[in-house]
């Protein structure tokens, strides 16, 4: 399988080709069992995980993932961009 194919099969996995690109790719699948067995896990894998419930982020969560970003290196930073009535004011002529 190639590299082309392997995007195809990502983008049919997530209904995101079209029609007729959906359609010849599954007439290809029928001579390629490599490719057929790969389109056919994949979809159904991304069709259980969406069929999963969306899991709740709570602050337990929340201090876990930030903790594992600070032993990975990383320096998470939670700032907001400056207020605008921290900007400097021109004077205004008149």
């Amino acid at each position: 399988m190639n590299e082309l194919q392997k995007q195809l099969v990502d983008l049919y996995a997530s209904d995101e080709l079209s029609q007729e690109a959906k359609t010849a790719l599954e007439q290809q699948a029928l001579t390629d069992p490599e490719l057929a067995v790969e389109m056919f896990s994949l979809k159904a894998t991304v069709d259980a995980l969406h069929s999963l419930e969306s899991p709740e982020m709570g602050e337990t969560s929340f201090q876990r993932v930030l903790m594992r970003l600070y032993q990975s290196g990383a320096e998470p930073r939670t700032e907001s961009p400056t207020p605008i009535h921290w900007q400097y004011q021109l004077p205004m002529q008149g």
